[in-house]
């Protein structure tokens, strides 16, 4: 039985809207090809950087990926979908990739390495076959977002993220780099005035976006329970 409790946030975000696709198109079962969309149309997740890397368009492949689930049989007026046996299979593949790994949560990459790998008659992994996807290609390109970091949270993207602002940073601190853009500033700003903005008035829209963000995390909350359910009872 799938254990979501030991997936990623994002990993648990793209389950759960691979479940609202099958409910909107009236799936009776989420197969893997739903799961692919959800990846692959991730906001701040790492499977479109890792197309890109790949020289894949997230936006092709997402498309082409969309086409596959309007092949898929329709159910009116049934029961919530549930997890097919194939979604089933690519949930324990992904564990298996997280082992290997020597990870500690399931994470988006799993997935997505776990639909390319799919064996037999599998629409998804001979979709991403046919653009030059392939299980090594993935890894190939995981190297180069991941680096050898392991994932030990539930938000390893957060720690890929500040690994590529770190290395921006670095860069940033080039003595040359600092000297030119001392100068650009000074050439745009001659009277050195830094029209900095009292701490009080930095974000007037802050109380708002913690609002939200609580109104998001309450939401996902409740999301990821009516998941579990379905998990559980397949």
């Amino acid at each position: 039985m799938m254990n979501i409790n030991k997936f990623t946030e994002k990993a648990q975000e793209a389950m759960l809207g691979a479940q609202h696709l099958a409910e909107q198109m009236n799936h009776s079962q989420i197969e893997p090809e739903h799961l692919l969309v959800a990846l692959v149309e991730q906001r701040e997740g790492i499977i479109p950087e890792l197309l890109r890397k790949m020289s894949a368009d997230p936006a092709t492949i997402g498309r082409g990926a969309r086409e596959l689930l309007a092949q898929l049989p329709q159910a009116y007026g049934g029961a919530q979908p549930g997890l097919s046996p194939r979604l089933n299979l690519v949930a324990d593949l992904a564990q298996a990739e997280a082992e290997r790994l020597k990870d500690e949560y399931i994470s988006t990459e799993h997935l997505f390495v776990a639909i390319a790998s799919e064996t037999g008659r599998s629409p998804a992994a001979k979709f991403l076959q046919g653009h030059g996807i392939t299980r090594d290609k993935i890894f190939e390109a995981l190297t180069g977002v991941r680096g050898s970091q392991r994932v030990t949270s539930q938000n390893p993207e957060g720690t890929y993220q500040a690994l590529e602002r770190y290395g921006r940073d670095l860069t940033g601190t080039c003595p040359a780099r600092q000297a030119r853009s001392g100068d650009r500033a000074r050439r745009r700003n001659p009277s050195g005035d830094t029209g900095a903005v009292a701490p009080d008035q930095e974000q007037p829209g802050a109380h708002r976006r913690t609002r939200r963000r609580q109104d998001r995390d309450r939401r996902g909350s409740r999301q990821r329970e009516s998941f579990a359910a379905t998990s559980r009872r397949d």
